[in-house]
């Protein structure tokens, strides 16, 4: 049986009640159409925040930090604990990230604004501009309407 790995996971929402779940929900997805069934490494990148809150950011201020969950080694990237590590650790590990964060300059709209995080994938398997990427994830602004 071969593994489709051109799926694309693209999920913004609020740090909110349901922000931890949610993450585990959308990692259970992709796992389970990932060849490497774990995540053995992490990276931390500067990358370019994409979606409906870049519309509202000026060029100098769509930059933010991407946390990157590799299957596998890459140049920079740094190990998780040397042991497969469960699903709701996986959770927790990029639910504290995101808590603790810089979020940037909150966007200008007609509305509210929390913080919130954008999670997805790239085509072909891969996440965050990696070819091993599983998972990435940015701290965003949530809009909120009045």
């Amino acid at each position: 049986m071969s593994l489709m790995d051109n799926r694309a996971l693209d999920f913004t929402s609020k740090m909110d009640d349901l922000a931890f779940a949610d993450i585990g929900r959308a990692l259970q997805l992709v796992l389970s159409h990932t060849p490497a069934q774990y995540i053995t490494h992490y990276i931390v990148t500067e990358s370019v925040v994409e979606g409906a809150v870049a519309d509202y950011l000026n060029p100098d201020e769509k930059h933010v930090q991407t946390l990157t969950m590799l299957k596998g080694y890459r140049e920079n990237a740094l190990p998780l604990p040397p042991y497969k590590i469960s699903l709701e650790d996986m959770q927790r590990f990029i639910y504290r990230w995101l808590e603790n964060v810089e979020y940037g300059i909150e966007p200008d709209i007609d509305g509210d604004c929390e913080p919130g995080y954008r999670l997805f994938t790239d085509c072909w398997g891969e996440a965050g501009g990696f070819h091993n990427g599983v998972i990435a994830v940015q701290p965003v602004w949530a809009m909120l309407g009045k």
